[in-house]
């Protein structure tokens, strides 16, 4: 009786496996960020530990907005997590900080959810706070160069 248990409780988690969907953590930078991220690591329990930002403007960085969003062909964009870092880095300096986002677990039972076998978590700057008070955020113009083209409607 116990090994037909053990058996058991070993073909319900293949099953369980299985059903998961696949989650594709990756970054897209706007072209015209004033930060670029760059060399995500991740950990058990999130797809983004962390990430080097780089501050490549004129002006010192005093936040970074960052976004993760689902994307898969035939689908709109959908916001899963972000938040905002405070990085303080002079123009031209990196650092590697601590984000904390994409939780792995979370984002696959949405995935399945939503009945995506796989999607792309898309990691990306949405926004920028500078030390003198301005500020910059991404508009349909900043959009990532690999990204497809408007259709016509």
């Amino acid at each position: 009786m116990r090994r037909f248990s053990i058996a058991l409780i070993a073909i319900l988690a293949c099953a369980a496996a299985a059903d998961a969907a696949r989650v594709l953590f990756t970054i897209r930078t706007p072209w015209d960020s004033p930060a670029v991220v760059s060399e995500p690591a991740a950990s058990k329990e999130l797809g983004f530990q962390s990430v080097r930002i780089q501050n490549t403007s004129r002006k010192t960085l005093d936040a970074v907005y960052l976004r993760i969003a689902f994307q898969s062909p035939g689908m709109a964009d959908e916001e899963v997590d972000g938040g905002r870092i405070r990085v303080g880095l002079e123009p031209g300096h990196a650092k590697r900080f601590d984000i904390f986002l994409g939780q792995i677990r979370a984002l696959e039972q949405k995935a399945s959810s939503i009945q995506r076998d796989s999607i792309s978590a898309v990691l990306s700057v949405r926004g920028a706070d500078f030390t003198d008070g301005s500020t910059w955020h991404v508009t349909q113009d900043s959009a990532p160069l690999d990204s497809p083209p408007e259709r016509p409607k």
